[in-house]
């Protein structure tokens, strides 16, 4: 079945709305081959973030379902929004105010300190990007030029990715 992805949904998350089911599938499918270390988790879950973020902007009704998944997405969105300085997002940089949760007992200092406290147990190690990479590259950073490699998922991208941030 090369080229094809195949999805599985726990049977918990029946009566989601498929849109819900947008930033997950977002970060699915940039895992295009057996090697997944740290580094394209990271990758993949800055493109999440992204994606429910823009549903938020776009479709706020969203934050206020009240579902497990719901909750998740605005977590994931939360944790991205308010890791940086106003009025930029960012990946790595810490908070001013030195939590991306104010006022909750979890206590993460970045984007990337909530993503590594997922990923734990992913090796550290970079892998081969991808072509779907490339496309998340230039539609989210709207930019038909490429100002960060999609040649593979290391700490130069996230980089690179969290310069090229817009603003809030």
């Amino acid at each position: 079945m090369e080229g094809q992805m195949m999805v599985l949904i726990n049977p918990e998350f029946v009566g989601e709305s498929p849109f819900a089911f947008v930033p997950a599938l977002i970060h699915e499918a940039i895992h295009q081959d057996p090697t997944v270390g740290l580094q394209e988790e990271r990758t993949a879950k800055t493109f999440e973030a992204l994606t429910a973020l823009l549903q938020i902007k776009y479709h706020p009704e969203v934050v206020n379902r009240h579902t497990r998944l719901s909750g998740y997405n605005n977590e994931v969105s939360l944790a991205m929004f308010n890791s940086g300085v106003e009025p930029r997002m960012h990946i790595i940089n810490k908070t001013g105010s030195g939590n991306v949760f104010p006022q909750s007992q979890k206590h993460r200092e970045s984007f990337l300190d909530y993503v590594d406290g997922i990923y734990s147990s992913a090796p550290a190690i970079a892998s081969p990007g991808n072509l779907i990479l490339q496309q998340y590259i230039q539609e989210f950073l709207e930019t038909n030029a490429l100002p960060c490699s999609p040649a593979e998922f290391n700490e130069e991208l996230l980089n690179c990715l969290d310069s090229e941030l817009g603003f809030v």
